[in-house]
């Protein structure tokens, strides 16, 4: 099997350049991050488990925060520039 690699093949390309940007998150990341945190201190769990779970949610807080139920508006287009700035993608 021959196999090809990119580097070996393109020699004029430039190396990629990677750029990393601290982005903040919205006010509305930090509520909802807020009430979940407060949920899972009155949760008390010790597992790990519980932990993970806890994690989980804060990540998706920050990346997707309308995968949360209410949090979008109802009136908002389906495709739109509220995604990109509720993600703090951009």
């Amino acid at each position: 099997m021959l196999r090809r690699i990119k580097r070996e093949v393109e020699k004029s390309l430039l190396p990629k350049i990677e750029m990393h940007i601290n982005v903040g998150i919205t006010e509305t990341q930090k509520n909802i991050y807020r009430q979940l945190l407060k949920k899972s201190t009155i949760d008390k769990g010790t597992s790990s488990s519980h932990y993970k779970n806890i994690l989980v949610q804060l990540r998706k807080v920050c990346n997707h925060p309308y995968l949360f139920h209410g949090i979008e508006a109802e009136d908002a287009p389906e495709l739109g520039e509220h995604l990109i700035k509720m993600g703090g993608k951009m």
